[in-house]
């Protein structure tokens, strides 16, 4: 697997620029500010495309329209993204009280985890507050394999600066990956 941090954080401080400098004031006239954000989310998603998909050399079997948006599906991760505590001692961690959710409660019992513990599958970033300052401090995760079975299929929330993103060539076959 190779590693693919850097352009995920150029990713994230290019969309977080975006939204913070331009978005953001056009909130207060806007007359559907959730329209505005989903707006945002179409842009964000078309950027993934270019910024990193394009840049890691993907062909289409990487395709991210849309799968950006805090209203996708929420079962469809990006899942040749693999988010790595980057701590082997481990990283704390945020998991979803509710097996089959992706909000509400985010205290179940495991708070740190290392990357032995989880197999972890980029969903989208997360902020807690989508209309306000956002920071994209957080990755949301699905939980796709673990020793602590409880885990499995579980929403989670890490934090950029204690993650690695690497790339899973797995998730491709051989002709979706360009040479």
């Amino acid at each position: 697997m190779n590693d693919v941090t850097a352009p995920l954080r150029a990713y994230r401080e290019c969309v977080r620029h975006l939204w913070n400098t331009h978005f953001l004031e056009l909130l207060p006239a806007a007359q559907d500010p959730w329209g505005l954000r989903d707006q945002f989310d179409d842009i964000c998603s078309a950027l993934f495309g270019a910024l990193v998909v394009e840049r890691l050399g993907l062909a289409s079997g990487a395709s991210s329209d849309h799968i950006l948006s805090p209203n996708c599906d929420p079962a469809v991760t990006l899942g040749w993204l693999r988010v790595v505590p980057s701590a082997d001692c481990g990283a704390p961690i945020m998991i979803n009280r509710e097996s089959a959710s992706d909000s509400g409660y985010w205290d179940h019992p495991i708070r740190r985890v290392g990357p032995s513990d989880v197999d972890l599958r980029l969903v989208h970033w997360f902020d807690f507050d989508e209309l306000g300052f956002r920071d994209f401090k957080y990755y949301l995760v699905r939980i796709v394999a673990s020793p602590f079975e409880d885990l499995v299929g579980r929403a989670a929330l890490l934090e950029c600066e204690f993650a690695r993103i690497l790339l899973d060539p797995s998730a491709f076959s051989t002709a979706e990956l360009s040479e």
